[in-house]
């Protein structure tokens, strides 16, 4: 079970006045309970009950017992749960009580609505209820939606003490939204306590870079494997500064923008990685020494400068699933980069948001062993404008980020897409064709939709000729073909009315005040 407690208070609502309070409230409170613990409870409860309880008929007062059933020998049995609701809470809580497994998870939640006096109530709600939990598998995570300005000193310390009391059994720390108030006393808990058990570490500031500590007591964890730092924006980081165990770890990500030099010297500690996800900055010209990561199966590169001195050093043998996005206008160009060619025919996963030079048809004809491809419309068109059954024939999943307006060459692009989903359709019924795409995501994060969402930056004419398209695509998923195109969470493939003329401003007028003034009235 997981304590899910969010500090958001109804408007004129009174927070608690003392810790006392809250832990009652929430010491009888279960969710989010996994199968096998609901299991778990019910066998106790199964075990706990009396021979002396009637069950399995009508009792006295005519109440039915509804899981009353028939045994082999034609008597009547029961599953021996308790039947009346104030004994199965009563039972519950008991056997919850006794199951530590249901307490040694705590999510949690401070916004800015409330007082610091109630963030202070519920970190100390979240030191009780991990007392319960299971020795050595404690998990906590809080998410901090609170203003950088702000002085939360006393919530840092309650977080400070939560980290302090549960440091020897802690396994996941997840902390996100660290405002620069709280950063401080937050890295001094981290550095001060030891922490024997922990596996998994996430770390993400709401403003600047805090991660300049050396962190020593991580760097002797003896169980550490994944370690996430984060910062928004692109303050720049000595990732050399960090003191953690790189010989051990399997998963690094630190979306705080570092050097390329300093990645690669860090990352010759890291024998036994599996998984890196890096955000590189501009560098000076080096000449990089040969790096051979065995176990490398995943590597994610967001970047802004010239990728090939980076990715050139780079010898992986077991990747599988490689990231790139590219924040510049620098497009690149796989064959120039010694990189490509020794890994494409092993990337069963591939990510490419970036514009890149040459005949792309080439680039994705070195793939052919890859299944799931995320790439950008515009850089999609060029290569399947000549779709054919040898271009990327092992293909199953797709998906297009979209980032074009909503113009004529937005069209042009759908346009030369189809043909290629068209004809992997119809491909896989075919015994000459070895593949069948299966799944296609349009990940649109324009502002385009359906009736809700005006069509954006398109006339009456353009508006039309898109829904020609739209329809093509809505025949595709009739066939079979699982596709997905969403703006703002809605279905933009939903047939949609295109309107004949347009509307004066009056009819939009009271279009919106009927629609501002619909729903149920109560």
């Amino acid at each position: 079970m997981d304590l899910e407690v969010s500090a958001e208070t109804p408007r004129g609502e009174a927070g608690p006045s003392h810790y006392e309070w809250i832990w009652i409230q929430f010491s009888g409170f279960i969710s989010c309970i996994p199968r096998e613990t609901l299991i778990e409870i019910m066998l106790r409860c199964l075990h706990a009950q009396r021979s002396d309880r009637v069950q399995g008929h009508v009792d006295g007062e005519g109440l039915v017992d509804p899981m009353s059933s028939y045994g082999s020998d034609g008597r009547e049995t029961s599953h021996g749960f308790p039947l009346y609701l104030t004994e199965i809470c009563r039972w519950w809580r008991e056997a919850a009580l006794e199951t530590p497994r249901l307490w040694s998870s705590a999510r949690l939640t401070l916004t800015d609505s409330n007082s610091m006096k109630q963030h202070c109530a519920i970190l100390a709600l979240a030191e009780l209820w991990l007392s319960r939990g299971v020795k050595e598998q404690l998990i906590l995570a809080v998410d901090l939606h609170l203003k950088s300005s702000y002085n939360y000193s006393a919530a840092a310390a309650a977080l400070g003490r939560l980290l302090d009391v549960h440091s020897a059994d802690l396994l996941r720390i997840s902390l996100r939204g660290i405002p620069p108030s709280m950063a401080e006393s937050t890295h001094a808990s981290l550095s001060n306590n030891s922490f024997p058990s922990l596996q998994e570490i996430e770390l993400e500031t709401a403003g600047g870079s805090i991660w300049s500590g050396r962190f020593d007591s991580l760097e002797n964890a003896p169980r550490l494997r994944n370690v996430r730092l984060g910062s928004p924006g692109r303050f720049p980081h000595d990732i050399t500064s960090l003191r953690l165990p790189w010989h051990q770890l399997t998963t690094f990500s630190m979306t705080v923008a570092v050097s390329t030099v300093d990645c690669l010297q860090i990352l010759h500690q890291c024998s036994d990685l599996k998984i890196v996800e890096l955000q590189l900055i501009p560098f000076d010209s080096f000449i990089p020494q040969p790096l051979t990561l065995q176990h490398l199966s995943k590597l994610h590169v967001c970047f802004d400068v010239e990728i090939d001195l980076f990715l050139d050093a780079l010898q992986l043998p077991s990747l599988s699933s490689l990231s790139l996005s590219l924040t510049g206008l620098s497009p690149w160009n796989p064959f120039r980069s010694q990189f490509w060619m020794p890994h494409a025919g092993q990337l069963i996963e591939v990510e490419l948001k970036l514009p890149m030079e040459g005949d792309l048809r080439q680039v994705f004809h070195t793939m052919p062993s890859t299944t799931s491809l995320h790439t950008d419309i515009r850089v999609t068109p060029s290569f399947f404008h000549s779709w054919g059954p040898e271009l990327l024939p092992a293909l199953v999943t797709l998906t297009i980020a979209i980032v074009y307006p909503r113009d004529e060459s937005f069209l042009r692009s759908v346009r030369m897409i189809l043909p290629f989903l068209e004809q992997r359709r119809s491909c896989g019924a075919a015994r000459d064709c070895s593949s069948h795409l299966e799944r296609v995501r349009f990940d649109d994060g324009t502002n385009y939709g359906g009736d809700s969402c005006e069509l954006v930056g398109m006339d009456d004419v353009l508006a039309a000729d898109m829904e020609v398209e739209f329809n093509r695509i809505r025949h595709l998923k009739v066939g079979g073909m699982e596709i997905d195109w969403q703006v703002q969470g809605e279905d933009i493939l939903l047939p949609r009315v295109m309107p004949s003329r347009v509307l004066s401003d009056e009819e939009i007028a009271m279009n919106d005040l009927c629609e501002h003034f619909r729903g149920p009235i109560f």
